[in-house]
């Protein structure tokens, strides 16, 4: 069954035109590989971010849809339906609501943009028939009309105008008809009627050989128009697509080792296929799934584990896109990549809601929908009372109007800022379910931090060795002793030692006793790693003796030789964020399930007053407080936090597992420390500012142009150039406002910044946990 076939058959029976959407043989072609519930439309007539909401509604309106979800910058509709019901019942709903459905494959949905191709193929047409006509019209102009060739001429431009009045100007006509049908204002019924009256007034005035023809009139203003479209279906599609989580994991241009020649080169990552080798360096983010090669590696998978340590990963072992390369260099033997990978798919599901209806949308959508039924009542109050005076003059300038006057800048400027700032945001390691958490960020008036990971880092780190670090020797015993072992004290160690120069040790009866320690024998020598609590010990070897790290010691036959000193600490930045909050006007609150006293140490160093610390609480009471508190924002673990987080007005994880976060918080950090979070109230500022910037500027653009066309100094063909133009604005003030943000996408500030935590690619690395 093919495209055409299954979209032009019109079977009787229960569901009309659409009952074939439910049968087997056409579920078996087109429905999702995996499952038979989802399927695939691609929808003409979408204009703004109104036709987006509207068309996502029919997961209210229609029985049984479980999601539906609209990818404007394609006109891909995708909906999921309940077991056994109707997918006929949505193309229905669609149909009636004056959208043209049509099901395609999900297998050659990547390939196909119907939209554009559709739309570029009627503007070709327009524009050949329009030059054409333009050089037939000039020849009339210039003296033809008066010789005998001018009534061949005349009717030789209606033959040239047919194929845009059949064709190109089809689309005005199916809108303008759903429009009248769905009773809601369209700026297509005054095209449409412009462009039907006008041909029937000129083929009238051919036939009587007397009066005005309009067909070159209308050829350049429907070119005109559909170039427009086009732009704006351009600018939609480039802007306003799903995807921009996926500039957290996704990388353009990644390393490939050539398979014939062994040279690194470089490829756009839609170039890399299975089992091509990927080249990837310290601190960068792994780009693919795909299987380790060669030389063991170190690995940070916070981002999906939720585990802040890294991970050895051996030759043959899986590793997935998005998490952090701690090694010098590996080379990941790629098995799938994009929206394809783990993370891919996670951030694929996330993505379905990020585009839903934030309030501030709602209410520019509402303002172009009254705007737009206030210039179409207008337009034709106008052209009835100035056609008393001359009615030609009015169609024009009730027509200019209309057309000038679109409010597709102003549908556009909020959804657009927020995608480029979601966008921006994701590239700086801050990873937004939502839209609505711009507006959100901006009405917080209390800020309520976790403690232990979230003001202080909540895992161990090396502090240093003691009286003098490991020697090769030693640090390939630490490596050795620590091999298999799960402790995270020792893989603190074992990192530490293996970035650095070893000797490799292979260990004979290496035991681990939990709780206590490991032991192996090397070179005839038992050696053991294990704690030390004995402070004469500890300061025999001039390590501190006071309780707030851990200690960990490495034994040569019983014999204490190296302290290792681990410990908590409170984030660089921290107190710095903490006195941003505070200048600002937010109260700041310390909320922790923590003693009283460790508490307010931590408060005290951040800048928090112990009035506003509440320790040794319950996550339940933790709950309870952020109820009391309407317009909080709650800073903490996507884990332990989770109950909070979900109740606040907005919630931020700041580590955890990317997966159990995004459940509970609106927002998610991906880079260490607290900076990102000073950074994306900056963010959230400035994007509120452009949009009202914007607005300003459509509403002021739409009035002047009002005036003006209702003066005859603007004629249609002049409005149809001027229309698009509040749009490019709107782009170009979005984008160049955006520049500003560049810090926080590039995150340039981070590595050696004062204040700042260092990169998770630093040498010292973390886990959580005490004692060996």
């Amino acid at each position: 069954m093919d495209n055409r076939a299954a979209n032009e058959a019109t079977p009787a029976g229960e569901g009309g035109a659409f009952a074939y959407l439910d049968r087997d043989e056409f579920r078996e072609h087109y429905a999702h590989p995996e499952n038979r519930d989802r399927l695939l439309f691609h929808v003409e007539g979408i204009h703004c971010t109104a036709c987006l909401w509207r068309i996502e509604g029919v997961r209210d309106d229609v029985d049984g849809v479980v999601q539906a979800r609209l990818d404007m910058g394609r006109h891909l509709l995708e909906v999921e339906m309940a077991p056994g019901a109707r997918v006929a019942d949505v193309a229905t709903r669609l149909e009636a609501m004056g959208y043209r459905a049509r099901a395609i494959s999900f297998r050659s949905a990547a390939d196909r943009d119907l939209t554009r191709k559709r739309l570029l193929m009627r503007l070709g047409v327009a524009a050949a028939s329009a030059g054409n006509i333009m050089l037939l019209s000039t020849s009339l102009y210039s003296g033809a009309e008066r010789s005998v060739v001018a009534p061949a001429f005349e009717w030789l431009t209606f033959i040239l105008f047919l194929p845009i009045l059949l064709y190109s100007a089809v689309p005005f006509y199916r809108s303008s008809l759903a429009a009248l049908r769905a009773r809601r204002a369209s700026i297509d019924v005054p095209i449409a009627a412009a462009v039907v009256i006008g041909t029937v007034l000129g083929v009238y005035h051919l036939v009587i050989d007397q009066g005005d023809i309009y067909f070159d009139s209308l050829a350049v203003l429907v070119f005109l128009l559909l170039g427009s479209r086009f732009l704006l279906t351009s600018l939609q599609r480039k802007y306003l697509s799903p995807g921009h989580l996926s500039a957290f994991y996704e990388t353009n241009r990644v390393r490939v080792r050539n398979p014939g020649t062994g040279r690194l080169e470089e490829r756009h990552i839609d170039r890399v296929g299975w089992d091509d080798e990927v080249i990837v360096r310290r601190g960068e983010r792994i780009p693919v799934d795909g299987i380790i090669t060669g030389a063991e590696v170190w690995v940070n998978a916070a981002v999906l584990t939720g585990e802040p340590y890294p991970r050895r990963l051996l030759d043959g072992q899986e590793v997935f896109a998005g998490t952090t390369l701690n090694s010098d260099e590996a080379v990941v033997r790629v098995r799938c990549t994009g929206a394809d990978t783990r993370v891919g798919k996670l951030l694929e599901e996330t993505e379905r809601g990020v585009l839903s209806q934030t309030p501030l949308v709602s209410l520019t959508d509402r303002a172009a929908q009254w705007f737009s039924a206030t210039v179409l009542a207008l337009g034709a109050v106008f052209a009835v009372v100035y056609s008393t005076v001359d009615v030609h003059e009015a169609i024009n300038r009730a027509l200019a109007l209309v057309i000038l006057a679109c409010p597709c800048a102003l549908a556009l400027a909020t959804p657009l800022t927020q995608s480029l700032a979601l966008k921006k945001a994701a590239r700086g390691g801050a990873l937004i379910k939502k839209a609505e958490a711009f507006e959100k960020l901006q009405q917080v008036r209390d800020v309520f931090f976790d403690k232990t990971g979230t003001l202080t880092r909540g895992e161990l780190e090396l502090e240093g060795w003691y009286p003098t670090a490991p020697d090769l020797v030693e640090r390939g015993v630490i490596v050795a002793l620590e091999t298999g072992s799960q402790h995270p004290a020792g893989l603190v160690l074992a990192a530490d030692a293996a970035r650095l120069p070893h000797r490799e040790a292979k260990l004979h009866n290496r035991t681990e006793v939990p709780g206590t320690g490991v032991a192996g024998e090397f070179g005839g020598i038992v050696w053991e790693l294990r704690g030390v609590r004995s402070a004469a010990a500890l300061d025999a070897l001039g390590a501190p003796t006071d309780a707030g790290g851990t200690s960990v010691g490495l034994f040569r036959d019983g014999r204490l030789v190296k302290v290792a000193r681990l410990g908590d600490t409170v984030r660089a930045g921290s107190g710095e964020v903490v006195a941003a909050f505070e200048n600002a006007g937010r109260s700041v609150h310390l909320l922790t399930g923590d003693a009283k006293a460790p508490a307010i140490a931590v408060a005290e160093a951040v800048g928090i007053g112990q009035e506003r610390v509440t320790a040794g609480v319950s996550p339940e009471r933790k709950r309870e407080i952020i109820e009391r508190h309407p317009r909080a924002l709650m800073v903490g673990d996507g884990v332990n936090d989770a109950v909070a987080l979900s109740r606040a007005h907005v919630s931020v994880a700041v580590q955890g597992s990317m997966e159990t976060s995004f459940r509970a918080a609106d927002i998610y950090l991906t880079q260490p420390g607290l900076r990102p979070l000073a950074d994306l109230f900056s963010l959230s500022r400035a994007t509120i500012t452009i949009i009202k910037r914007n607005l300003l500027f459509s509403l002021a653009y739409n009035a002047v142009g009002a005036v003006l066309a209702l003066l005859g100094i603007i004629t249609p063909l002049l409005a149809a150039v001027l229309m698009p133009l509040s749009s490019i604005t709107v782009i170009v003030s979005s984008v160049a406002g955006t520049r500003d943000w560049r810090r926080f996408a590039t995150r340039e500030d981070v590595a050696g910044a004062p204040g700042v935590d260092a990169p998770v690619a630093q040498p010292l690395y973390a886990s959580r946990g005490s004692g060996a």
